[in-house]
């Protein structure tokens, strides 16, 4: 799946998921779900949930979800051998929310 909503590859907007294929990284394509089963990769997905969670908390993120899913999409791209699983993406988005000084929000996400 590509998308054309601008992201953020290694700090600097690069307009596109296309651009980390570009860079030589690949974005996956699949994700392996909690019960083994084994779906497409949808980085909208992390951007709602994520969104979903500042939205539980009445707070507004400091940095916009949409480039935090960019800064999750970099990372699994970046060191993900394989399919990532949603528990490895889970980690990582709390990492990356960590990272944003988004504490209350890596220990509210679920």
């Amino acid at each position: 799946m590509t998308t054309t909503r601008s992201e953020v590859l290694n700090g600097e907007f690069v307009g596109s998921f296309a651009a980390l294929d570009e860079a030589g990284m690949a974005i996956p394509s699949s994700i392996i779900k909690r019960d083994g089963r084994i779906v497409a990769f949808d980085a909208e997905r992390i951007t709602n949930a994520m969104r979903k969670c500042f939205a539980s908390m009445g707070r507004t993120p400091q940095v916009p979800v949409e480039e935090l899913t960019g800064r999750v999409v970099n990372i699994i791209a970046a060191k993900t051998t394989g399919l990532p699983t949603v528990e490895g993406v889970h980690d990582v988005v709390e990492t990356v929310l960590l990272a944003a000084g988004g504490f209350e929000a890596a220990k509210h996400y679920s």
